[in-house]
C-alpha cells in the first residue's frame, strides 16, 4: 500500500496495559470502598496496603521495560543496526519535542509570543541579506570559462536508471511523490519502461 505511514509512540504503560490497569483497577476499588464507608479503619488500611502493592508492582513492570528496551538498544548498537537503535531511543524517549526557542529584540529583551518571533527573524534576516554588493564585476571576465557539458542533457540509458535504482536506500520516507524506493527497485521491466518515457 503506497501513503504516508503513521507512527504511534508506545511507552511501557503501553506495551503492559491490560496489566497495569488491572492494578489500578483493583487499587481504585478499595479504594471508592473506603471512601463509601470512611470510619472503617479496615477499608482504610486495605485501600493503602493494595495502593502501595500497585506502586511496587508498577514500578516493577516500568523497570522491566526499561531493562528490556536497554538490552534492545545495546544489541541494536553492537549489530551497527541504525534503524532499530534510533527507533528504540524514539520508544524510551518519546518523540521529539517541537517549538521554538524565544529570541531577543533589538534592544536586547526576550520575545516569547510566536508571531512576534517571527517578525523578529524577518528583520534580522532583511538587515543581514539585504546590503548593498561592493563586487567587481570585472573579476567574473577574468575566470576561465568551460566548455558546456552538453552530454547531461542526455536521456540517461536504461543501465543508468538500473543502476540508480539498485543504489537506493530502502526503509527511508519516500518523495512528495509518496512511493517508497522498495516500490521502484522491485518494480522489475514494466517499472522500467515505464520510468524511460
Amino acid at each position: 500500500m503506497l501513503g504516508h505511514a503513521v507512527s504511534k509512540h508506545k511507552d511501557w504503560f503501553d506495551d503492559q496495559d491490560a496489566a497495569a490497569r488491572n492494578l489500578l483497577d483493583a487499587m481504585h476499588s478499595a479504594h471508592l470502598q473506603w471512601i463509601n464507608d470512611k470510619s472503617n479503619t479496615a477499608k482504610k488500611s486495605a485501600y493503602t496496603r493494595t495502593k502501595q502493592q500497585v506502586q511496587v508492582k508498577l514500578r516493577e513492570m516500568k523497570e522491566r521495560w526499561s531493562r528490556t528496551k536497554a538490552h534492545e538498544l545495546q544489541s541494536a548498537a553492537d549489530r551497527h543496526d541504525m534503524k532499530a537503535f534510533y527507533a528504540g531511543l524514539k520508544a524510551a524517549y518519546g518523540p521529539r519535542e517541537t517549538g521554538s526557542a524565544p529570541v531577543k529584540s533589538l534592544d536586547g529583551s526576550l520575545i516569547i509570543d510566536r508571531k512576534k518571533t517571527l517578525a523578529r527573524w524577518v528583520e534580522h534576516f532583511q538587515s543581514v541579506l539585504n546590503q548593498k554588493s561592493v563586487f567587481d564585476s570585472q573579476v567574473l571576465s577574468e575566470i576561465p570559462q568551460w566548455n558546456t557539458a552538453t552530454h547531461l542533457d542526455d536521456t540517461p540509458t536504461v543501465e543508468e536508471i538500473q543502476h540508480a535504482l539498485q543504489h537506493m536506500s530502502s526503509a527511508k520516507a519516500p518523495g512528495v511523490d509518496g512511493i517508497p524506493a522498495e516500490v521502484l527497485k522491485h518494480g522489475g521491466s514494466s517499472l522500467l519502461s515505464h520510468l524511460m518515457t
